[in-house]
């Protein structure tokens, strides 16, 4: 999740395209980076560690969601996701500010859902 946010200040993203949730689906939990603690105890959300010095001296601060244990799949709407599924795609979307506008759940082109009207 860091990575996304410190992408997003980068690029400056209008909203997000979820791919390949199936990848979850064997997951009991979800463990998502929100930021790192430095050595002085100062908690950084949205930059990467710019140096291997930089990595070596924080800790990645975790936050635990609870997976779904369910084939998503053959889900064509997102509210036949998982309810611990759309629950991660809504934890994404109030850590970024932005919209998860598709959630693919499969490598094939036609297996995803958009959540709303692309302008």
């Amino acid at each position: 999740m860091n990575l996304l946010l410190h992408s997003e200040r980068i690029n400056k993203l209008s909203s997000i395209f979820l791919t390949h949730v199936d990848l979850l689906d064997h997951l009991d939990e979800i463990k998502i980076c929100t930021g790192y603690k430095g050595s002085d105890g100062t908690i950084t959300s949205g930059r990467m560690p710019a140096t291997m010095k930089e990595f070596i001296d924080v800790e990645a601060q975790y936050v635990t969601l609870k997976g779904w244990k369910q084939d998503t799949s053959k889900c064509k709407r997102f509210d036949e996701l998982p309810t611990e599924a759309q629950s991660f795609v809504k934890f994404i979307e109030k850590f970024t500010k932005k919209e998860v506008v598709f959630v693919s759940t499969s490598a094939e082109e036609n297996q995803g859902m958009l959540r709303t009207r692309l302008s």
